[in-house]
């Protein structure tokens, strides 16, 4: 019998049937629609600029961004921050939000594209839930990302599986804020086609039922 193991932070009763159709994040996915336009202007300033999402969606570091030399760039850059500015205004755009949003976005437009590219389907991460294949991966993850407060390990086994990929989630931790639209895209479509890492931490992105069998 194979069984997964996820870490959280709240405990559930041995034996409790979930289904991943009933833990979609709505909030999240209806906060990714809200930024999206605001994104996707990010990343063709970005991507036009050779500048870093998060220098081009934080407003002090694009103070002390010189300005192109070219004049036509320099209009260019100045009408198209302009709009960005509008629309980061009108979604009310918070800085806390900047990092994980934006991550969100990347991996959807790749997911997207990857599907587009090769015609297949790779499970939408607002819609799975999340595992290791060990107990030993799951505090490997612990020590990279420390959560507040108790957290748990639950030991899950499959009862009805729709989608389930196995990524390595060391390509996926390694983002950097320092990185432009192009490499983003890049790294995250390395990560949707199942690259690995020297070292990897295999996640296991599921969609499904998935039967609690333990609280560790």
């Amino acid at each position: 019998m194979k069984y997964y193991y996820k870490i959280t932070q709240k405990t559930y009763p041995i034996g409790e049937i979930i289904d991943t159709d009933n833990c979609i994040d709505k909030d999240r996915i209806k906060r990714n629609n809200e930024l999206l336009t605001c994104f996707e202007k990010a990343y063709s300033f970005s991507e036009d600029f050779e500048l870093p999402i998060s220098v081009v969606l934080t407003e002090f570091a694009l103070k002390i961004t010189p300005l192109p030399n070219n004049i036509l760039k320099r209009i260019k850059y100045i009408w198209k921050l302009y709009f960005l500015k509008i629309e980061m205004k009108k979604c009310d755009l918070q800085y806390s939000e900047i990092s994980k949003y934006s991550l969100d976005f990347i991996l959807e437009k790749s997911r997207i594209f990857i599907q587009n590219e090769t015609k297949t389907i790779l499970p939408s991460r607002f819609e799975s839930s999340f595992f290791f294949e060990s107990e030993e991966d799951c505090k490997r993850y612990h020590l990279k990302f420390s959560y507040e407060g108790e957290i748990y390990i639950i030991k899950v086994e499959i009862i009805e599986p729709k989608e389930l990929v196995r990524f390595d989630n060391n390509i996926l931790s390694d983002f950097s804020p320092y990185y432009t639209s192009v490499e983003s895209l890049n790294k995250a479509k390395s990560y949707l086609i199942g690259n690995m890492s020297d070292n990897p931490l295999i996640e296991v992105v599921f969609q499904g039922k998935y039967k609690i069998t333990d609280v560790i």
